[in-house]
């Protein structure tokens, strides 16, 4: 009897380690409307930003989509990714000012990650920099291509 007790209890601890992941990826109401058999409306970026680099420095989503971003600082000073307003590209620093950013994960400390969700309603070409002195003049700089 106790091997059957076991197995049962194996069973269930099984049935529950597949179903609650999935139970945890659908569910809720955001007041969002969506057709179950429609593709993802969402998507996941990775971006690391080290001294004084984004990898990946290029990156591409769908316009209209929700895109949920992890920034890792992996270097050793404070780091942020910024995103200008459509068409706006700057050559140099002086060039810069705040009211450029379409969207930013602030800077944040050496050894930390941010996670942010944002949403692109227009295709185009965007320029991702670190604002901070010193860092777009030192090579942070990448593109962010919506389509």
């Amino acid at each position: 009897m106790k091997h059957a007790t076991i197995k049962k209890l194996t069973a269930v601890a099984l049935a529950a380690a597949i179903t609650l992941p999935l139970a945890a990826c659908g569910g809720g109401s955001d007041g969002a409307t969506s057709d179950s058999a429609a593709p993802s409306s969402s998507s996941t970026i990775s971006v690391e930003g080290t001294e004084f680099k984004f990898a990946p420095a290029d990156v591409s989503v769908k316009a209209g989509q929700a895109v949920t971003v992890t920034f890792d600082n992996l270097g050793a000073v404070d780091h942020e990714w910024a995103v200008l307003r459509e068409g706006t590209q700057i050559k140099a620093e002086t060039d810069f000012k705040e009211s450029m950013v379409l969207l930013e994960v602030e800077a944040i400390p050496a050894g930390t990650s941010a996670t942010q969700t944002f949403t692109f309603d227009k295709a185009g070409r965007y320029q991702i920099i670190c604002a901070l002195p010193g860092h777009f003049a030192a090579g942070m700089k990448g593109t962010l291509t919506v389509s």
